[in-house]
C-alpha cells in the first residue's frame, strides 16, 4: 500500500508539472517569463499598464499601441513600445532603469534588419533629428514586427520610412589561404556593411565552414575603442548565438552585455550589431579575429582599423598608429 501511495503521488506530481508546462507555453507572461509574441495595446495586461505608468515610462493620457519585451525574465527589465505619441525603449543595467523615446515629429526615418521566425527579433533603428539613433527590438513572430513598423511609418513625416539601401557602404579585409591552417579553421575575410550608424553587419568568412557543435566557440572578434593593445570587448561566435562581453587589461572577458542570433550560410557567419550602443561613439576602432581551434588570426599581425563614418577597414601593423595619425 505504501509503495502504491508513493507511485500515485509521483504520477500526480508529474501530471501537475505537465499542466504547469502547458500553461507556461500558452501564456509565459503570466509567469513573468519571456514571450516571443508582441502585444497590441488593447491586449496589454493591467499589471503592464500600471508598471509603465507608475515608472513614468508613459505619460498620463498616453495610449500604448504596441508593446514587446525581449527580456528573458520579466517585462520590467526591457521593453519596446509604440504609443499614439512616440516610440519608447526602456532597459535595466546594474539594477538601474533607463529609457529613451522619440516623438513622431523628431523621426526622419528608420532602418530595419528583419531576421524572421519566432526565435529572432527584428532590429529597428529609428533615425532621430539631431540625436543618435534609437534602437528597438521587435518580435518577428506572426509578423507582429510588420504591424509595428507599418503603424510607425503611418505616423511619421517620412511614410516610406526605410533608409535607401543603395546608401549601404562596406569595407572588407581578406586573409590569404594559409597552408599551415586547416581550411575548417582558416579565416578567409572579415567584412563590415553599414546601413546605419548603429547597425553594422559583420561577416566572417572561412575557407571551409566547420561543422559546429552547440557549445563550440567558432571564433572571437576583439574590439578596442581607445587604440591600445588591450581590447575592451569581445564577441564570441557560437552556433546559435553571439555574445558580447566586456573585459579588462588582463584579457579576461566576464561582464556579458549583449547577446544576438547569427545567420550562417555556406562558409559565412553574419552578425548584425548595434555598434554604437554597445561600444560607444568613436571615429575609429581597432579589431582582430581569432579562431581558438585552429589558432588562426585575422590579420596575422597588427590590427584592423574600422572607421564607422566611411565604413572602411584598413590594416595597420601597430594599432597606436591609427590614433597618432589623428593627433
Amino acid at each position: 500500500m505504501k509503495r502504491k501511495t508513493i507511485f500515485l503521488g509521483a504520477a500526480a506530481a508529474i501530471l501537475a508539472l505537465g499542466i504547469l508546462g502547458i500553461l507556461v507555453l500558452k501564456n509565459p507572461t503570466l509567469f513573468g517569463l519571456k514571450s516571443h509574441t508582441g502585444m497590441t495595446g488593447d491586449h496589454l495586461p493591467d499589471k503592464y499598464q500600471e508598471f509603465l505608468s507608475d515608472s513614468g515610462i508613459i505619460s498620463e493620457g498616453e495610449t500604448v499601441l504596441y508593446f514587446y519585451s525581449p527580456g528573458m525574465f520579466g517585462f520590467k527589465s526591457d521593453g519596446n513600445i509604440l504609443t499614439d505619441k512616440r516610440v519608447i525603449s526602456y532597459w535595466e543595467t546594474e539594477g538601474e532603469r533607463h529609457s529613451r523615446s522619440a516623438p513622431f515629429s523628431g523621426i526622419s526615418g528608420f532602418a530595419v534588419h528583419r531576421k524572421g521566425g519566432m526565435k529572432h527579433d527584428t532590429i529597428l533603428a529609428v533615425e532621430t533629428v539631431g540625436r543618435d539613433p534609437l534602437v528597438l527590438f521587435l518580435s518577428g513572430r506572426e509578423k507582429w514586427d510588420e504591424d509595428f513598423i507599418a503603424a510607425l511609418a503611418g505616423k511619421i513625416n517620412n511614410p516610406s520610412g526605410y533608409r535607401d539601401e543603395k546608401k549601404i557602404t562596406e569595407g572588407q579585409y581578406r586573409d590569404p589561404d594559409e597552408m599551415a591552417v586547416p581550411d575548417l579553421t582558416d579565416l578567409k575575410y572579415l567584412a563590415v556593411k553599414c546601413s546605419h550608424p548603429d547597425l553594422v553587419l559583420i561577416e566572417v568568412g572561412f575557407y571551409a565552414m566547420p561543422e559546429m557543435e552547440k557549445e563550440m566557440m567558432l571564433f572571437s572578434l576583439y574590439i578596442s575603442a581607445d587604440g591600445d593593445n588591450f581590447p575592451e570587448y569581445s564577441i564570441g561566435a557560437y552556433k546559435d548565438e553571439w555574445v558580447v562581453a566586456r573585459g579588462d587589461n588582463s584579457g579576461v572577458f566576464t561582464e556579458f552585455t549583449f547577446m544576438g542570433t547569427p545567420e550562417i550560410s555556406g562558409d559565412v557567419y553574419r552578425m548584425t550589431v548595434p555598434w554604437e550602443t554597445l561600444f560607444g561613439k568613436r571615429t575609429g576602432y581597432t579589431l582582430y579575429s581569432y579562431t581558438f581551434k585552429g589558432n588562426d588570426r585575422l590579420p596575422n599581425e597588427g590590427s584592423l582599423v574600422f572607421e564607422t563614418e566611411s565604413c572602411r577597414l584598413s590594416w595597420l601593423w601597430h594599432p597606436y598608429l591609427a590614433w597618432m595619425e589623428r593627433e
